[in-house]
């Protein structure tokens, strides 16, 4: 139930701010400047972006508060840091191929199949080799780390702070608040690795360009998106019977 509960909310929005994504990537290749618009940023990678959502962004958000709480009794700080970095670690290493498809399909988009996402992943191993699908995982597995300790460890401290000590409600205002808050240290946090990841991927070499190009975009998606992301993910849990997170 906690996994369907994420994977919902992440597949709604990672695809409404699948542009964004699509744009910071580009950036952090060096390639934004062969964009053809709006249509063409929003329908690059989507359905590996789609497929992503439901297992690895599932994963890493929707196993945390199992986590936490079976590593501390009274989600302590490190208890938050360390059930999300595992969290994300643990789904990062199983879905990295997903994560190059979305990124190669983000930056060549006619060279995938645009929906097969079984499809693209053959034809990738196919050209370049098994080994292929997991170039940078070492990276990959790293910046899901530090993400999901920085997003949900900060989201985690920031709800409890306002509700626990300024008296806010359990509601959509406390989780937006506090979501927004975490994607501005997120982003921050992991910038570096996102560009390396990048260029990882797609076979250049991590130090191939500054570090926090595409840190603007990235920070204008990871707000709105953990936002959107924790928000529906409270309400699908609660839906379910869940407790908050």
């Amino acid at each position: 139930a906690e996994l369907a509960a994420a994977g919902v909310a992440c597949s709604v929005a990672d695809g409404l701010f699948h542009p964004l994504d699509t744009l910071k990537t580009r950036q952090h290749a060096g390639v934004a400047k062969q964009t053809r618009g709006l249509a063409d940023l929003w329908t690059s990678g989507l359905a590996a972006t789609a497929a992503r959502a439901l297992t690895f962004a599932a994963t890493r958000v929707g196993a945390y508060p199992s986590v936490r709480d079976a590593l501390s009794s009274d989600a302590s700080v490190s208890a938050r840091v360390a059930a999300g970095s595992l969290t994300g670690a643990l789904a990062a290493a199983a879905f990295t191929p997903l994560d190059v498809l979305r990124l190669r399909s983000q930056l060549t988009p006619r060279a995938h199949p645009a929906l097969d996402v079984l499809g693209g992943l053959r034809k990738l191993a196919a050209s370049e080799g098994p080994s292929a699908l997991w170039r940078g995982a070492s990276v990959n597995v790293a910046r899901a780390a530090v993400l999901t300790s920085a997003q949900l460890a900060s989201y985690d401290g920031a709800k409890r702070y306002l509700r626990d000590e300024r008296g806010w409600r359990e509601d959509d205002s406390l989780h937006v608040t506090a979501a927004l808050a975490a994607g501005a240290i997120a982003q921050t946090f992991v910038q570096p690795l996102c560009a390396a990841r990048t260029r990882l991927f797609v076979g250049q070499r991590p130090a191939s360009g500054p570090f926090w190009r595409g840190y603007a975009a990235g920070l204008a998606r990871q707000g709105p998106v953990l936002a959107v992301t924790l928000s529906l993910t409270e309400r699908a849990r609660a839906a379910l019977g869940l407790s908050p997170m």
